[in-house]
């Protein structure tokens, strides 16, 4: 997308970050996680990632705000309030890397018996997004669809 500022929820260590920054070290990238132990790999690694559950404290909007994996663990009754979120966070990109499912499936993930696969595109666009494009997120990110959008 060539996004000058970057901000990714569920950040974890920081590696997607860190991978931004090295290939575009002039973008502005930062990030929050809910997991205190990965927000401090994340900041001694010398980037902007906050230990805060609630994300719309973070000031400013960002060109590219994504998830990678996180919207499995959200509950149906709290996902289009996420959604909206990361929408209201973002000034023109919205990207999720996610688990896709064709309808919301109950699954378990990693022992977890409360997460969930969906078709995230689909749920975008029906929030006014229009997607830029998709597919397969490739190695290294399991099994997951990206779907990237714009507003």
């Amino acid at each position: 997308t060539g996004a000058r500022s970057v901000f990714e929820m569920g950040a974890n260590a920081g590696w997607n970050l860190s991978a931004i920054r090295e290939m575009a070290p002039h973008t502005t990238v930062c990030g929050n996680d809910i997991n205190e132990s990965a927000a401090r790999q994340a900041q001694m690694a010398g980037l902007n990632v906050v230990n805060i559950l609630d994300f719309k404290k973070i000031p400013g909007k960002f060109e590219l705000v994504y998830t990678v994996g996180v919207l499995i663990h959200i509950e149906p009754e709290h996902l289009t309030e996420v959604m909206q979120s990361l929408i209201d966070k973002s000034y023109r990109y919205v990207l999720a890397v996610e688990y896709p499912s064709d309808e919301e499936a109950k699954v378990e993930y990693r022992g977890d018996a409360g997460c969930w696969k969906r078709p995230y595109g689909k749920l975008y666009q029906d929030m006014g997004l229009k997607l830029v494009a998709s597919g397969g997120a490739g190695k290294g990110f399991d099994d997951c669809q990206y779907w990237l959008m714009e507003k």
